[in-house]
């Protein structure tokens, strides 16, 4: 199991009074059970992977070691447990963290699919060793090294605000605007997947740690996160987040289900 500090375990219990948000936490230890919060993950379709270990920053580490995803067919289910936000009816500010690496970081791979039938593109891709979508990449990774990945989206009402904000080990490498508003592309049904793609831009990796927070957080809160190791987004060597994010971490409940994405 990983190591968890005392102070990053309390990071993950609902405090009095905060706003309403549905934080949780995977580890891959073995399994694709919550290490904290409401969201549960399973796979989609056939296996892509199996469990196992690998070093990060000097330590042991359990990691998932996948696959690509076959076209329209396999990628990791995550159903979230958040409350609808951003002024729409679906989860429109969200942040995503993956503590991962790729073999090959070369032509496209997709770490997140909106649609869970997977019959459409994916909405956030690797490329080159940069992220973003629709032709607008940024950041720079090397092939097999471990790296914390953190992609906030903030979907506005009227979509010509719509941002989304890349991080690589807690420094920001990059922002775009989003095409679309709340309730739109990018935002989110009670499940989506991860590395799925309608035809197959999916490469093999490893993943560490997974966490989602249906808040957007700031420039700050990610940077405190720090780099990938082997505590995952819950403890290890990961700095705590200052106090203002701590507040954040109460429970959500499920939202109702929503149409089908429009495909790019």
């Amino acid at each position: 199991m990983k190591l968890r500090t005392l102070m990053s375990l309390l990071a993950c219990t609902a405090i009095a009074g905060s706003a309403s948000a549905a934080v949780s936490v995977f580890d891959f230890d073995g399994n694709y059970n919550a290490s904290a919060g409401p969201a549960v993950m399973s796979e989609f379709g056939p296996s892509m992977g199996t469990f196992g270990t690998d070093t990060i920053a000097g330590q042991n580490s359990g990691v998932f070691n996948f696959s690509g995803a076959a076209p329209k067919t396999q990628g990791l289910l995550v159903t979230h447990g958040a409350p609808p936000n951003g002024g729409g009816s679906y989860v429109n500010q969200f942040t995503l963290g993956y503590d991962i690496k790729w073999p090959d970081v070369g032509g496209y791979s997709s770490l997140l699919q909106t649609g869970i039938a997977d019959t459409s593109d994916g909405d956030l891709f690797l490329h080159n060793g940069g992220f973003g979508i629709s032709s607008n990449y940024q950041g720079s990774i090397a092939a097999n090294n471990w790296y914390r990945l953190m992609f906030v989206f903030d979907l506005k009402p009227t979509g010509s605000d719509s941002m989304l904000y890349k991080y690589v080990d807690g420094a920001q490498v990059g922002s775009q605007k989003l095409s679309a508003g709340a309730d739109g592309r990018w935002s989110l049904d009670p499940s989506f997947l991860l590395f799925g793609d309608e035809d197959g831009e999916s490469k093999a990796g490893s993943i560490s740690s997974f966490y989602f927070n249906d808040q957007a957080l700031t420039a700050d809160s990610v940077a405190a996160f720090g780099r990938a190791n082997a505590g995952g987004f819950l403890g290890g060597d990961t700095a705590v987040p200052e106090p203002a994010t701590l507040s954040l971490l109460a429970l959500g409940v499920i939202p109702a289900l929503r149409r089908r994405k429009t495909a790019r």
